[in-house]
């Protein structure tokens, strides 16, 4: 009777360390998978700002050389500013 309840608990407390040590490998390869999807959504995340910000400043750049290419006209015309009005217009018109 002792033999057989000393194997009971040797039973028991193996299965304890096995059950434990799979969850523990379990429980770091879901915190891995975790990190790494965190990673790739915030650099999905941090380009698609990135491009966002890209298209605002090559917007500021358009309408900036559009004023300059408008001001270069009006030097090089002598018509006061109802000429810079039409020039103004007409590059407006030409660069939406």
């Amino acid at each position: 009777m002792k033999l057989k309840f000393k194997l009971s608990l040797l039973m028991i407390a193996i299965m304890v360390v096995v059950v434990a040590g799979l969850s523990v490998i379990l429980l770091q390869q879901a915190s891995n998978i975790s990190v790494d999807l965190s990673i790739k959504s915030i650099r999905y995340l941090a380009m698609e700002q990135s491009q966002y910000w890209k298209g605002r400043e090559d917007s500021y750049i358009r309408v900036l050389r559009t004023l300059a290419n408008v001001m270069a006209d009006y030097e090089s015309r002598d018509s006061g500013a109802t000429g810079l009005t039409l020039c103004f217009m007409a590059r407006l018109r030409a660069n939406p």
